[in-house]
């Protein structure tokens, strides 16, 4: 595999003192784009970051990176070295995911990724509950915003919002869940009583400059945005404060007593929650027990997620 990348011969007997870290925290430098987020990324400080690419540049005799006004660019020898340092990471990951995709036990980690608006939902409470009942089981939660990539098994199983997952991913449609337009009390009372004198606003979830289309689809299409708050919880948060209004899923915002409906609730086919596996996993048993509990869940508790019916209060 080695011979294909021209520089790398260039690197000779250095190569067999390489080793798999050398290679991981190289290929996560790059990606990364700073030492310091890189040492973040890997759980270490950013001048061991700095240290040991210096020294993995003595141990392959070849400069792999330039700085240049604070950023680090690849050389060509650097760029072959990220090519095979990515083949042999994916070669890895998968062989540990087929690995864990065999196990029967019902011990062991189970990684669940999900947006951090579930934890404003029944979830919670039930993972409480799977918690209890498999109790050799560690469930380890990630609420990042960012997608998790079940090919790189960043997650073992993801709850997902979406219209179409990967089709390569084993996926099973839990629900579509509704959304509404909400804003705290004491906001959606200053639209009844000041009527025409008050312009209310929106907290936008998306960068300034994207399209402004979804306004369109609420009864307040020529409000203003006052900000952008990616994260469905601060958007929530935000509500709350006072400081505008926000389009959020019924299961969060409905229960919270501090919150008002503004609008009749829409099911948009981009808010379908799914669970998803990589195939890998299929036959994994800790992984199928969390799946059928999420089912089984999901099922019973179905209206909650779907939002309620009728009209809004005027």
């Amino acid at each position: 595999m080695l011979m294909q990348y021209r520089h790398l011969g260039q690197f000779g007997a250095s190569m067999r003192h390489l080793n798999w870290d050398d290679l991981r925290l190289f290929k996560s430098l790059i990606e990364a784009g700073t030492v310091r987020q890189a040492g973040e990324d890997l759980g270490i400080s950013h001048s061991t970051v700095a240290r040991r690419i210096s020294h993995l540049e003595d141990v392959v005799g070849l400069p792999l990176v330039s700085r240049h006004r604070g950023e680090y660019v690849l050389t060509e020898a650097g760029r072959d070295m990220l090519n095979v340092a990515r083949q042999i990471n994916s070669s890895v990951t998968g062989l540990e995911r087929r690995a864990v995709g065999q196990s029967q036990d019902l011990t062991g980690e189970i990684r669940l990724s999900m947006v951090d608006a579930m934890i404003h939902s029944p979830i919670m409470a039930a993972l409480k509950v799977f918690c209890a009942t498999y109790s050799c089981i560690h469930l380890e939660l990630d609420l990042r915003n960012c997608v998790a990539d079940l090919d790189r098994h960043e997650a073992d199983l993801a709850l997902r919002f979406t219209k179409e997952p990967d089709e390569h991913l084993i996926g099973r449609k839990l629900v579509q869940c509704g959304t509404a337009v909400y804003a705290s009390k004491t906001y959606a009372m200053r639209f009844r009583d000041e009527g025409s004198e008050f312009t209310p606003q929106w907290i936008g979830f998306q960068p300034q400059n994207a399209s402004k289309a979804w306004r369109e689809r609420t009864p307040y299409p020529s409000a203003p945005i006052v900000g952008t708050i990616a994260s469905l919880a601060g958007q929530m948060a935000a509500c709350k404060a006072e400081m505008g209004m926000a389009t959020l899923p019924c299961f969060m915002a409905e229960p919270d007593d501090q919150l008002e409906r503004l609008s009749e609730v829409r099911h948009p086919p981009h808010y379908a929650l799914w669970v998803l596996r990589h195939p890998d996993l299929r036959r994994n048993a800790r992984v199928q027990v969390l799946v059928d509990f999420l089912s089984s869940h999901f099922k019973e508790n179905a209206r909650g997620y779907i939002g309620p019916s009728g009209q809004v209060q005027s």
